[in-house]
């Protein structure tokens, strides 16, 4: 017969941040060029600065906006200690740090979903993300969930 194993690893949970205050909606700036990798401008200052209260992508005159990026910073409110599966969509090109951990789905390219398991305390969670999109099609999305489970609705704070 078949022998099957596995090995399981006791994890502690990343613990989160205690911002004195949280306002509703993530805090980002936007900046133009035609960038290939969101280390073009991960470490550009300025940009317009903005409130955003989802991830969406931006629109000029009801169409797709073309040679944008965007940094959005704030944090994520994790509702009990567990472990959750991680999902960052995107295009063109996006990292996800959330609590020190680092999800990167970076390049130019057509919608690609990549994944991380955390363990994650109940809390706010800093989170950084980069995202652009260079011409064409453009995504950006964010899914948490316990594996096996849909989504939670994500509260978003700055």
């Amino acid at each position: 017969s078949a022998m099957a194993s596995r090995r399981f690893e006791k994890v502690r949970p990343l613990i989160g941040s205690s911002p004195a205050e949280v306002r509703a909606g993530l805090s980002y700036a936007e900046f133009r060029g035609a960038f290939d990798s969101v280390d073009d401008f991960a470490g550009m200052e300025g940009g317009v600065r903005q409130v955003a209260t989802d991830l969406s992508v931006p629109m000029l005159d009801g169409k797709l906006e073309e040679n944008v990026a965007r940094r959005y910073q704030g944090y994520l409110e994790i509702p009990d200690d567990d472990v959750y599966l991680v999902s960052l969509t995107s295009d063109d090109g996006s990292r996800l740090v959330l609590s020190g951990q680092s999800l990167d789905n970076d390049g130019l390219h057509a919608p690609v979903t990549k994944t991380a398991t955390w363990a994650l305390a109940k809390g706010w969670h800093r989170l950084d993300l980069l995202w652009f999109n260079r011409t064409g099609g453009s995504v950006l999305k964010l899914e948490v969930a316990r594996p096996g489970q849909k989504a939670i609705a994500l509260r978003l704070g700055h």
